[in-house]
């Protein structure tokens, strides 16, 4: 995968602080002004990441539509959403929807560098369930855990808005895993990180290859 250039609100980066407390509290440790995008970085056993400034023409769009649209859904404006959306996204349709958001292949104008391939965004839906399956809350819960683990074992967050509107990471390879594989892989990411994720999260469904390392794609519900 070659690297791709996104973007950060206002003048310059905001990095996230790294703290050793939960992610709820990590996610309080952060307090970006209202709006604002944060780029999360970390370190991994695999190597850094990182990832330079952005186009602002994108991070702006993506700001503004990916709030009117989660407005729209909240209002039953389905129509007016998906217009928004397509104005964002082109009309290619989600790779993926789960109880709170819809997750869509970045075009190729968000990233300097790369492929559409590379990367999606979660755009959040409006969801009342008191499970917490809002979307909003579900980007802003997995971009706190991917802040305070940067485990191994999870798909990396490369940035997110501040209020949970949207959030992007890399794009895994779908796979077949072997049972035994997985229930070995499944042990030892529980090991590591149990209390800070949903363990039903943790399914095949949910897990892609990265390289060639297994990682779990969707990690935003609170255990």
């Amino acid at each position: 995968m070659s690297r791709a250039q996104f973007w950060t609100s206002g003048s310059g980066e905001q990095r996230a602080r790294s703290t050793a407390a939960s992610p709820s509290r990590a996610l309080s440790a952060r307090r970006p002004r209202p709006g604002q995008s944060v780029l999360v970085t970390g370190s991994r056993t695999t190597g850094t990441v990182s990832y330079g400034p952005v186009f602002g023409d994108f991070r702006d769009q993506l700001d503004r539509l990916a709030q009117k649209q989660y407005s729209a859904e909240r209002l039953d404006r389905h129509d007016r959403a998906r217009a928004l959306r397509r104005e964002l996204l082109a009309d290619d349709g989600p790779i993926g929807v789960g109880a709170g958001r819809w997750v869509f292949a970045l075009p190729e104008s968000a990233s300097e560098g790369g492929t559409r391939d590379e990367y999606v965004v979660k755009l959040a839906l409006p969801n009342d369930d008191p499970d917490g399956r809002d979307g909003k809350m579900q980007n802003c819960r997995e971009a706190a855990v991917w802040e305070a683990t940067t485990s191994q074992f999870l798909v990396p967050v490369v940035a997110a808005d501040s209020e949970g509107y949207w959030l992007v990471m890399p794009r895994g390879r779908r796979i077949e895993v072997d049972q035994s594989e997985f229930e070995e892989w499944e042990a030892a990411l529980l090991a590591e990180l149990e209390g800070e994720i949903w363990i039903r999260d943790v399914d095949p469904r949910n897990v892609v290859a990265l390289g060639d390392e297994l990682r779990l794609c969707d990690y935003g519900m609170a255990p």
